[in-house]
């Protein structure tokens, strides 16, 4: 048996000003979300057009490339998940925490409240979503037969 533990995070309060070179991405930057599917995954998503129909996806761009995205996901009628994917080059920068901060302003006027879920052992996330005012309101964890 192996064991894996998962928090959920949800924003207590507003947040802090985040500096950000961050982008909201939409349906007219097609040629650069297409780009980057061969990066990252849209968790759960079919496509990506269906992600922008639902929610939001902010990221930062070098050479014409996203290079780190946070997104809306896992939707409920009081609740929304972020999601945030950066290429392995250009993690410790902070773009991960300036795409997320620009999907939290997007989310603002929804009256949605952010959830950020994440597996104990992924400190960079953890410390991205306490960066953003994410605090720990629930912790689980699962036995898994190998």
């Amino acid at each position: 048996l192996t064991s894996s533990s998962t928090c959920t995070y949800t924003l207590l309060g507003g947040q802090g000003r985040i500096a950000t070179d961050a982008i909201l991405v939409g349906k007219q930057d097609s040629d650069l979300i297409a780009r980057a599917s061969e990066h990252f995954d849209w968790y759960g998503f079919h496509s990506v057009e269906e992600m922008l129909e639902a929610g939001f996806i902010a990221g930062v761009v070098r050479d014409n490339e996203l290079v780190s995205v946070a997104f809306t996901s896992a939707f409920s009628p009081r609740y929304v998940d972020i999601g945030v994917r950066t290429r392995c080059e250009y993690r410790g920068k902070g773009y991960a925490t300036a795409s997320a901060a620009m999907v939290l302003e997007a989310l603002r006027p929804t009256g949605k409240t952010p959830v950020w879920n994440v597996t104990t052992d992924n400190g960079a996330s953890i410390r991205i979503c306490r960066k953003l005012g994410f605090r720990k309101v629930y912790e689980k964890s699962y036995l898994c037969r190998q």
